[in-house]
């Protein structure tokens, strides 16, 4: 009996940018040539200028930075887009080693990263009016089976806010119920709350009076199937979790679309903010061999192809 070859999954979530209407100036034309031109501008000239392009993550030391933006051209179908592939490190580590021949522990100055962070930008215009007509991007990410999914997100938003200046889209809250309502019935509705608060007054030990700060971080996960959409919507209405948590995360699953609705509380403005992103998140299998040419410009072109053809036909 052969041995079955191993396989592995490679992820392609797909964003969209946000949509432009009869907004001249921004990607300078009416053509996917204009909207391509604009894109290998601000590619050469971050090459050229090189400023610095970190981003922190949340309450942590460790720091990204991005190095080196190369821009590959490729075309699908009729449609030129590119593949941008981005050198990215982690510095500013406090803990963790390398062990080649010895071991060798890092410090803050040390780099640790990777060469082949990748994105296809691909180009839409819909309408042929040239006095009337929308535009956007469509962002697919290559999240390969080495690669840590969150830290990849994270380099291509920083390269997409600060170099290319396009901006993952926000979907109005009206679209998202009306597609909820078309589909009758959620298939997979995941919620996660979170709460962090701080009281130094719960604290009852003898070292009270040693304390310097106090806090208590809570998170609830609750995962549901088949749910109508009149409870969804109700779901959506509902802002009794505001009693008890200062963030909510609902994740409507509809195939390989998820749409995310999150809600906080920015105590600093006293208000909830509230954003709706829809991801298309579909999978591409690969076996051991092809894992050889993982990082090829062409194999990514050829892998990432068919799913942008399959989210456009679902989206036509």
């Amino acid at each position: 009996m052969d041995k079955k070859e191993k396989t592995y999954k490679i992820k392609v979530p797909v964003y969209s940018s946000e949509l432009f209407e009869n907004t001249k100036g921004l990607f300078e034309g009416h053509s996917y040539e204009d909207m391509i031109g604009y894109l290998d501008r601000k590619i050469d000239e971050y090459s050229r200028l090189k400023p610095k392009l970190s981003r922190k993550r949340r309450n942590k030391i460790k720091e990204i930075e991005v190095q080196n933006i190369e821009n590959h051209n490729c075309q699908i179908g009729k449609i030129p887009a590119r593949l941008v592939k981005i050198t990215a490190y982690n510095t500013n580590l406090m803990d963790g080693y390398v062990e080649t021949n010895e071991k060798i522990n890092l410090t803050k100055q040390d780099k640790v990263g990777s060469e082949t962070n990748f994105m296809l930008l691909y180009p839409t215009i819909f309408g042929m009016d040239s006095n009337k007509y929308q535009y956007q991007w469509k962002i697919l990410l290559y999240e390969d089976p080495t690669k840590d999914n969150h830290e990849l997100t994270s380099i291509c938003k920083l390269v997409l806010d600060k170099v290319l200046n396009i901006k993952v889209a926000n979907i109005k809250l009206e679209r998202v119920l009306k597609k909820l309502s078309d589909r009758k019935v959620i298939s997979e509705l995941k919620m996660e709350f979170k709460s962090q608060t701080y009281d130094e007054n719960e604290i009852d030990t003898n070292l009270k009076q040693y304390l310097i700060s106090a806090s208590l971080i809570q998170i609830k996960n609750e995962k549901f199937q088949n749910v109508p959409f009149e409870d969804a919507e109700k779901l959506i209405n509902d802002k009794e979790y505001e009693k008890d948590f200062q963030k909510r995360v609902l994740k409507f699953i509809l195939n390989k679309k998820e749409i995310k609705l999150t809600s906080e509380y920015v105590e600093a403005q006293e208000t909830i903010k509230e954003t709706v992103e829809e991801i298309f998140n579909p999978d591409v299998i690969i076996g051991e061999v092809e894992t050889e040419k993982l990082f090829d410009i062409e194999f990514i072109i050829d892998k990432l192809t068919p799913v942008l053809q399959e989210y456009l036909s679902e989206n036509e």
